[in-house]
């Protein structure tokens, strides 16, 4: 049965024209933008600064998120043209942003995480007794800096912005009970973790959030851990793309 105009509730940080919400229009799709955390970015830091002061000490620089890559960018006079270090990063959207800043990344992670990441830099024997530099969130996972070090090589990692809960539960839950959502999406795990203290909401999805899209395993496995056992749909390709390909296919619009 093909759902007309499915409506997919976006917890991600962005508004009805971000990068997500505007594929999914495009591809007949409702949208309702409900950022369940926000980012507070921290370039002029002391450790950030004095992070990209240094950065040709460095034989690579490591992003996982495009916060991450803006976050530096700003620290490092808003371009990455004369940094003189290779960059490494995970997904699509945070090669885009490298871009923007006027950088080149060597290693795109496409589809395999943090993990696929250490897997690339491992197969260009790229790790042992190099120094690496890490731009992250202040909750970031240790999957990365820790497969670095246990391959020989030397990481820094440095808060280059914080995640904070928007304190938005009361109003997901207003919004699952009134409207039909076909479908919930969740980027990262901090966008579920931070709903965790709001009972409402964390019913709310179980009983109205309709299909839930998971980014990748480490997000699924957090929406598990708040919702317990749910089904929980991970995209082929963990990319915007990949999001609203497996939307449409479970919702027959292909």
């Amino acid at each position: 049965m093909t759902i007309e105009k499915p409506t997919v509730l976006i917890t991600r940080e962005e508004n009805e024209h971000g990068p997500l919400s505007s594929l999914l229009r495009k591809k007949g799709f409702e949208t309702l933008n409900i950022p369940t955390i926000a980012h507070q970015l921290l370039s002029s830091s002391h450790e950030v600064q004095s992070s990209a002061d240094r950065i040709k000490e460095y034989d690579w620089v490591l992003f996982t998120s495009a916060r991450g890559v803006e976050a530096f960018a700003n620290a490092c006079d808003g371009s990455f043209s004369s940094i003189g270090t290779r960059i490494g990063c995970v997904g699509k959207a945070t090669a885009d942003a490298v871009e923007r800043f006027d950088g080149m990344s060597e290693i795109i992670a496409r589809n395999a995480g943090s993990e696929g990441l250490v897997d690339a830099l491992i197969a260009r024997k790229a790790i042992r007794d190099k120094r690496f530099l890490y731009p992250t969130s202040d909750n970031a996972r240790s999957t990365l800096a820790e497969g670095i070090l246990r391959n020989g090589g030397v990481i820094d990692q440095v808060v280059a912005y914080r995640t904070a809960s928007t304190n938005v539960g009361e109003q997901v839950a207003r919004v699952l009970g009134s409207r039909h959502v076909n479908a919930t999406v969740f980027c990262s795990p901090s966008a579920i973790e931070a709903l965790e203290e709001s009972l409402a909401a964390l019913a709310a999805l179980r009983d109205y959030g309709g299909l839930l899209i998971a980014m990748g395993p480490t997000t699924r496995a957090a929406i598990v851990t708040a919702l317990g056992e749910v089904d929980v749909v991970e995209p082929d390709e963990r990319t915007f793309e990949g999001i609203t390909d497996i939307l449409q296919r479970l919702m027959n619009r292909t």
